[in-house]
């Protein structure tokens, strides 16, 4: 055979990544790569043919090069194999008018047959055209045509051709240039489709033919086109060579109108329509419109999710289930055979709302101002008066003030929970509420930040917390050290933990996931007492004064509006911010804290804090002195007196000492448990000469100048 000019046409196959020399070895190779424009000489083709696999089916669907039909991406032309019935001659004649590649197989001539395989290429513009198995199929119903004679058993998605492994003397290859590449010849057939109530149905694998007779997948079409009718019996035509129908595309949906079938009484109505699956049009009307109906798998209740045409803005309503079918009627959304059962919950971190593949629908919108994308020249800065505002909440604390700051960057980057809370303190009419209402709620939308009283938000049904994403906490009044009180065990909760138990009114308990980020606002002084070693709380100092007497503020109303106007522009800021994430989630420790700390501690807690810290004087000047004759000291002063250089001290006299400061009376069993549960470890240690109980002790002693013994 002859070598034809080269490049003459365009050649791609799938080829095996790894070589063969028996079909022994080929059999075990399933990795596939494509090569394209491949070489047209007889040397370059001899090479890949005798040593790989080839296949003109496409494999690239999951990037793995596996030949499997769950990987058909495409095709690049069809393969015909012949194992005789035909000649070599008889094929190249009827083939004389395409391009193609010709080439024996492994078993040519034995037993005197000629076998060999034929690659039709098809024009490289249509490779992506046949992706589904329905199409391939239809591909090779056409080669069937032409060619009945090929094996049919190598016409599938998977299917793939072993290298040449027999005498090189009876391998031949020829590549001929024909007038065009080879056109499958595709003609109308019936299809016994579903029905719907007795109406057939269109699915978006349906195959129909364009009027080109080019086959084409429903769910390709994007716009009106003109079509062989599927539903039409071609033998019933009287020109079954013309086209007769279009597919209509309403909302995503597309549908089917046929003239022939509307002559005939056919279609829904008897008017020529067919229509998509009704489950599988209200998908995409759904994903094309954005209006949903769906039941929650939670309440069991039905809701209807569409954009106001009054507000503008997407919401969720209940709606009764005999009501569904009309509101989507009235919507031109298709009223499914089932509606669909969703998880029905916020997830702050994601914009999109309805996710039907993992049946779920989004309980929080988030405000434009948050999804769009930052615009260039702005948020360089924290606008005039959200940062007038900010800082005066923060008790005009600059450290405090740039937590905040960063938390919130935190928040509107990331969209989740923070771990800590801020404490504001002040009298009424601080602007606690302004800011978390007109600065805050306008970032994260007035739905997602709510502000309750304290009273309210201890309640039993406290399923706010899983639905908002800020919750201000007004009026607080709580001991944080008092680990046995109810009010104070569940605003740790709600400060610190993910997940809780939800409990919402005529719903069973069942672990929530808590996402809402805590701040705490009191008017009181004193209101709320913080334990010692507290990691939940960033508190700010007290402001006394009023927010409307400060020079800045406007009327009231002007400076809503004036917060209003800068919500974009802070939003952008924040997004632009560079956090730093080592003070995130951190507790931070100042003056405004500790005096808070220090309201909660007992007289155990200050006694064995100054024994650790080593402070002898505030022992010596918190002891209760003894009522005694004069000139006589009393015996706990002589106590504390004969400690005061000594490295050891004896539990019995940090026990008399204790009982005296504390006016109790603990005997030592008591006051060694109470020693562990401060950190302090009682042991035998040899004190005075004696091997005693006690503990080990290093004081910082006062310069004084006249001290009694």
């Amino acid at each position: 055979m002859n070598n034809l000019r080269k490049e003459a046409f365009s050649l791609s196959l799938s080829v095996s990544t790894k070589t063969a020399k028996s079909k022994t070895e080929a059999r075990t190779i399933t990795t596939f790569e494509t090569k394209n424009n491949i070489s047209l000489t007889t040397g370059v083709l001899t090479e890949l043919l005798t040593t790989r696999l080839q296949s003109t089916n496409l494999w690239q669907k999951n990037r793995t090069g596996h030949s499997n039909k769950e990987n058909y991406s495409g095709m690049t032309g069809v393969m015909m194999d012949l194992d005789g019935g035909v000649s070599i001659t008889e094929i190249e004649q009827r083939c004389k008018e395409w391009h193609y590649v010709l080439y024996t197989s492994t078993s040519h001539l034995i037993n005197g047959d000629e076998r060999f395989r034929v690659i039709l290429p098809i024009d490289p513009k249509t490779y992506n055209l046949y992706t589904s198995e329905t199409l391939h199929s239809r591909m090779y119903e056409s080669v069937l045509k032409q060619f009945p004679e090929i094996d049919k058993s190598c016409t599938s998605t998977a299917s793939k051709f072993f290298p040449f492994c027999g005498d090189m003397q009876n391998f031949e290859v020829k590549v001929h240039v024909g007038q065009d590449y080879w056109t499958p010849d595709f003609s109308a057939r019936y299809v016994d489709f579903s029905k719907v109530k007795g109406i057939p149905v269109i699915a978006l694998d349906t195959v129909v033919l364009d009027y080109k007779k080019q086959p084409i997948l429903i769910r390709d079409i994007t716009e009106k086109t003109r079509i062989f009718c599927p539903f039409c019996d071609p033998k019933e035509r009287h020109n079954p060579d013309s086209h007769n129908a279009a597919v209509y595309i309403k909302n995503g949906v597309p549908s089917i109108y046929c003239s022939s079938c509307e002559s005939r009484g056919k279609g829904l109505g008897k008017k020529g329509v067919y229509q998509l699956e009704p489950n599988r049009a209200f998908e995409l009307a759904v994903a094309n419109k954005g209006v949903i109906v769906f039941r929650d798998i939670l309440t069991d209740k039905y809701f209807l999710g569409e954009t106001s045409k009054t507000q503008g803005t997407y919401g969720f309503n209940t709606i009764s289930k005999q009501n569904i079918s009309n509101a989507l009627s009235t919507r031109d959304i298709p009223v499914p055979d089932l509606f669909p059962e969703m998880e029905f919950f916020p997830d702050f971190t994601s914009d999109k709302i309805i996710d039907l593949d993992h049946r779920f629908v989004n309980r929080y919108i988030s405000p434009n101002v948050l999804k769009k994308p930052v615009v260039n020249g702005i948020g360089t800065s924290i606008p005039k008066y959200t940062a007038l505002l900010t800082k005066y909440i923060c008790g005009d604390d600059q450290d405090v003030f740039d937590l905040l700051i960063n938390h919130l960057g935190y928040m509107v980057q990331k969209r989740v929970k923070t771990r800590v809370a801020f404490l504001f303190q002040g009298t009424q009419g601080t602007g606690k509420g302004v800011w978390f209402n007109y600065v805050l709620a306008q970032i994260f939308g007035r739905n997602y930040c709510a502000d309750v009283m304290q009273k309210v938000f201890v309640k039993e049904f406290n399923t706010f917390l899983e639905n908002n994403f800020c919750i201000l906490v007004d009026e607080v009044e709580a001991n944080f050290s008092e680990t046995n009180n109810e009010i104070t065990r569940v605003l740790k909760q709600v400060i610190a933990d993910t997940y809780i138990s939800v409990e919402g009114k005529g719903v069973d308990i069942r672990n929530g996931r808590n996402n809402a980020n805590i701040f705490f606002a009191t008017n009181k002084r004193n209101g709320v007492h913080i334990e010692p070693g507290d990691r939940r709380f960033i508190v700010a100092p007290r402001q006394e004064g009023k927010i409307y007497n400060q020079p800045w503020w406007t009327d009231d109303d002007q400076m809503i509006e004036k917060l209003k106007s800068e919500t974009k522009e802070f939003v952008a800021y924040l997004k632009r911010y560079q956090v730093d994430f080592t003070k995130v989630n951190r507790p931070f420790d100042n003056p405004a804290k500790s005096a808070l700390i220090d309201l909660s501690k007992t007289n155990a807690d200050y006694f064995f804090e100054a024994v650790k810290e080593g402070n002898w004087e505030w022992l010596n000047d918190n002891i209760v002195p003894e009522p005694i004759s004069i000139g006589i000291y009393p015996d706990i002063q002589n106590t504390v007196n004969r400690i005061k250089l000594a490295s050891q001290v004896s539990r019995d006299d940090l026990n008399s000492i204790y009982n005296n400061i504390s006016g109790k009376h603990i005997n030592p069993a008591g006051f060694t448990r109470l020693c562990k549960l401060h950190g302090f470890e009682i042991k035998q240690l040899w004190i005075n000469g004696a091997n005693i109980k006690g503990i080990k002790v290093e004081w910082i002693l006062p310069n004084l100048v006249n001290t009694k013994f």
